[in-house]
Order: C-alpha cells, then sequence, then structure tokens
C-alpha cells in the first residue's frame, strides 16, 4: 500500500512541476534508452543506467519521506544514557532522528521547498553514485534492513511500468 502512494506521489509531484522542466518526457526516454532490447527488463544492471529516474524517486521521498521521524531506537542502560551536553534519557525513552526536518534544511539542500527531479541527477558524477534507495546522514527514506531488496529491484521498475502506462 505505501509503495503504490509514494509511486502516485512521485507522478503528481513531477507532472506539477512538468511545464517547466519538460521531466516527464525525459524519464521517458531515459527508459526508452535504458531497456532498449527486451531482454533489459530482466536484467538488473539496465537499471543503473536510470540517473534520472534514480534522482527523481529520490527528490520525491526527499520531498514526502515515508516517516517524519527515523532511526528510532530505545534507551536499554539501567542508569539511561547521558549526553556530552548532559541530557540524560532515562531507560525504556525512544529517541529518534527528525526525518523529515533534515529533508526540508537549507544547511542540506539548496532550495530545499523546490521540487526539482533531477537535484540528485546534477550531484550524481563518475565516482559517486546515487540510488533512490542510498541513505546517509540527513538522507534517511530507507533501511538497509530485510526489506531493502524490495526496494533497489521494484521500486523503479514500478515507476517505469506506470510511466509506460501513462503515455
Amino acid at each position: 500500500m505505501m509503495g503504490s502512494a509514494k509511486i502516485c506521489h512521485c507522478f503528481r509531484r513531477l507532472l506539477e512541476n512538468d511545464h517547466e522542466l519538460n521531466a516527464y518526457q525525459s524519464l521517458r526516454e531515459e527508459a526508452a534508452e535504458a531497456f532498449q532490447p527486451e531482454a533489459d527488463w530482466t536484467d538488473p544492471g539496465a537499471l543503473q543506467k536510470l540517473v534520472r529516474i534514480n534522482s527523481t524517486i529520490r527528490e520525491s521521498l526527499r520531498h514526502s519521506p515515508l516517516a517524519v521521524r527515523g532511526v528510532l531506537r530505545e534507551v536499554m542502560p539501567k542508569d539511561g544514557l547521558t549526553l556530552p551536553d548532559s541530557k540524560n534519557f532515562a531507560r525504556g525513552t525512544w529517541s529518534g532522528v527528525p526525518v523529515q526536518a533534515l529533508q526540508v534544511d537549507d544547511r542540506f539542500y539548496e532550495r530545499p521547498e523546490e521540487y526539482d527531479p533531477f537535484r540528485f541527477a546534477k550531484t550524481a558524477g563518475d565516482t559517486e553514485r546515487l540510488e533512490a534507495i542510498q541513505i546517509s546522514g540527513i538522507f534517511l527514506s530507507f533501511s538497509y534492513g530485510r526489506t531493502a531488496w524490495l526496494v533497489i529491484l521494484l521500486f523503479p521498475v514500478l515507476i517505469l511500468v506506470a510511466s509506460a502506462a501513462v503515455e
């Protein structure tokens, strides 16, 4: 259910802003080029060619993260946990990272309020590959838990199939 909602959100954001960028057509062209022979649909390596689609997914997740809090952890020591600034968390307290706040922080993203589907394609160089599911200290769209394979393999394919159907 969550996946289909995110795909709908991704397309809604993309189409809302498409008059300026012609992004939708650009994504269709990228997909057509990446999957020239029909056999490429079964080749996971073909997904590596989808730099703009990956960027669009990543930007959609940045603009509308799956969770507002992430990396939730419970304090386990009997004496609690004392931070370097002397704040103390009692045992049983839950803490986490404000994911949504990080995604719109101008210290980390230029013009964070704007939806730019190619934001991450512009920063992906030859040495740094930014995948839709790649997390960092400021981009926490997914974890590398037991269901990460589902996101890594299926989410880009679902986007492609949906974009082909919308033509």
